[in-house]
């Protein structure tokens, strides 16, 4: 299953790669979740980010491997695969995507998945759908709106 997300923001790719870092992913944390950062080495190839998350009863680790980075004249970014995932996913890949524009970019949240029962396909697509779009506001808080 697919999530493709565009969220364009004023500043300027260079300064949101800057702070692409782990103070903006604590801001990112999905609203009616708990988080807590066990594991996070950064955006590099081999790097992983372990958490323990939560929703309401539920409480489970996520562990993501770096598995790719570039850098071209039109994009920068970043692959992460889950190593350890929640008990409703299969497999999770997400490709954290800037686009270069003239003076402003648009970050794209790209994400492959597949649940672990068929019947809730629909259902996690969509809850997971929302918690990402939730980003928009973080993103656009910290780099401004177009």
């Amino acid at each position: 299953m697919k999530i493709y997300i565009e969220i364009p923001v004023k500043s300027n790719a260079e300064k949101v790669i800057h702070n692409f870092n782990i103070d903006l992913f604590r801001k990112l944390k999905p609203p009616l979740t708990s988080l807590k950062i066990l594991r996070y080495d950064g955006n590099q190839k081999g790097d992983e980010v372990h958490l323990k998350i939560g929703v309401l009863f539920f409480k489970s680790t996520w562990f993501s491997k770096i598995s790719d980075t570039w850098n071209h004249d039109k994009e920068w970014g970043f692959e992460d695969r889950g190593i350890k995932l929640p008990l409703f996913l299969k497999s999770w890949k997400h490709k954290h995507r800037i686009s270069k524009l003239k003076n402003s970019c648009i970050i794209i949240e790209d994400i492959d998945f597949e649940p672990k029962w068929r019947i809730f396909r629909s259902l996690i697509r969509h809850i997971l759908y929302l918690q990402f779009k939730t980003r928009k506001k973080v993103y656009q808080r910290e780099f401004g709106k177009p």
